[in-house]
């Protein structure tokens, strides 16, 4: 017996996101490509002069340079320079 069903169901419950970025973006330490998939307790960082946007479901977020970012699948958890620790629900 065979089950079909489009590949979207299965990640449809991960909570997870794609980040975007042209480099000097690092997921749990290591930087990443152009895209990457991130799942919740990742922690996201950019550095001086880099942005990244990252894309879930239907919300799209920027983050700029300097910013540490823990994606928690429906909030984050940021730093920067300007700003303490705060909390954004989507």
């Amino acid at each position: 017996m065979i089950i079909l069903f489009p590949l979207s169901l299965m990640a449809a419950d991960t909570g997870s996101a794609i980040l975007r970025s042209t480099g000097g973006v690092w997921v749990n330490g290591m930087e990443v490509a152009d895209s990457s998939a991130v799942f919740p307790g990742d922690l996201l960082e950019t550095k001086p002069g880099f942005i990244a946007n990252l894309d879930a479901e239907g919300s799209s977020i920027l983050i700029q340079g300097e910013s540490v970012v823990k994606f928690q699948g429906s909030s984050l958890v940021w730093s920067t320079e300007a700003y303490p620790w705060e909390l954004l629900h989507r």
